[in-house]
């Protein structure tokens, strides 16, 4: 298949538009909330404090319905959607280039996303501060707001992506093509002649024999000349 006069295969613009669809998840996880802790008096059945909490790590409290004070967190909004930003070039790049560079730019960039979505699911998930009002005699109550929901498959579905790319990144690289020449053969010796390659550095010298005529003391001009020597 061909786009913009491209090749592509079917399962990478799969693994593009998985990647996609899970970036697009999470994007609501930005400007919405995705837990909310209420605190309530049974006595009165009035909600005494609210407290809403963003991925990223903003915190929204209401006080009696009226008073509200927000706690920002801007490196943490900066590094999550620095993650997804980075993610969507690198799984673009990827696109464009699935060999190589390519290869490694996209899988870490998707990883870098996905490792920062799967965080913030686990810490939600994982989130035991309603415990800690069991001997107030409060009620208090935890619920998952829409984001959570989104945020969640968004983990889910940019693990598959990553999975996916890394085995086709591993698969490119078995089937790429191998340098031309001769090869050491899994004995360790250099085909057609038998022999194992000379390990450490070059001497200059060689095992092969000298031939006949290479031989300093055969050669005809350096023999002394003994016919017109007497007889001893």
């Amino acid at each position: 298949m061909r786009v913009l006069g491209r090749p592509f295969s079917v399962a990478q613009l799969t693994v593009v538009a998985a990647a996609g669809f899970g970036l697009a998840l999470a994007l609501p996880s930005i400007g919405s909330a995705t837990a909310r802790l209420e605190i309530s008096d049974p006595g009165r059945g009035a909600v005494i404090t609210a407290q809403s909490t963003w991925s990223w790590g903003q915190t929204l409290v209401t006080n009696g319905g009226s008073f509200e004070r927000t706690f920002p967190n801007t490196p943490g909004l900066v590094l999550f959607v620095s993650s997804l930003v980075i993610a969507l070039a690198a799984v673009l790049w990827w696109a464009w280039k699935p060999d190589g560079a390519g290869a490694v730019i996209g899988v870490l960039g998707l990883t870098v996303a996905t490792v920062r979505v799967l965080t913030a699911v686990t810490e939600r998930l994982g989130n035991t501060q309603v415990e800690g009002y069991d001997n107030t005699g409060l009620d208090v109550r935890s619920y998952l707001e829409p984001a959570a929901v989104t945020e969640t498959l968004a983990a889910a579905v940019l693990a598959l992506a990553l999975v996916g790319m890394v085995a086709l990144a591993l698969r490119s690289t078995a089937l790429a093509p191998q340098p031309s020449g001769i090869r050491p053969a899994p004995d360790g010796t250099t085909p057609g002649t038998g022999r194992a390659p000379l390990a450490g550095p070059a001497t200059g010298f060689s095992d092969d024999a000298p031939r006949p005529e290479e031989r300093p003391e055969e050669r005809p001009e350096e023999r002394p000349d003994r016919r017109f020597e007497p007889p001893t």
